[in-house]
């Protein structure tokens, strides 16, 4: 019986974390170092910034919440800082932190 227990549990658990998980396609699946070094290569750094900028266009078409959104020099130093101080994290979250960073600033 317990082993039915232990059993169950873990099956819940890993429903829970594939629940949570988000899809996310292109170079925004990478991490946060991997930004930091394409930004040595105009390529792929142009690659970076467009999926990032079509990252944030997305989110400004389709949320509820008005945004203003930065110009792209803005964009790549903000997503820089950031990935510097958090080289694990996924590209993504950054781009999700500067949305909630523009979210906070639009409402004061």
């Amino acid at each position: 019986m317990r082993h039915i227990s232990l059993a169950t549990a873990a099956v819940i658990a890993l429903s829970i974390t594939t629940a949570q998980a988000r899809d996310v396609i292109g170079g925004g699946s990478r991490s946060c170092g991997s930004w930091l070094e394409n930004q040595r290569d105009e390529y792929f750094s142009l690659y970076d910034q467009a999926w990032v900028a079509g990252y944030l266009s997305s989110y400004s078409l389709h949320a509820s919440d008005q945004i203003q959104l930065p110009d792209a020099a803005a964009v790549r130093g903000w997503i820089t800082k950031y990935c510097r101080n958090h080289p694990l994290d996924e590209i993504y979250k950054a781009a999700d932190e500067l949305v909630n960073e523009l979210n906070h600033r639009a409402s004061h």
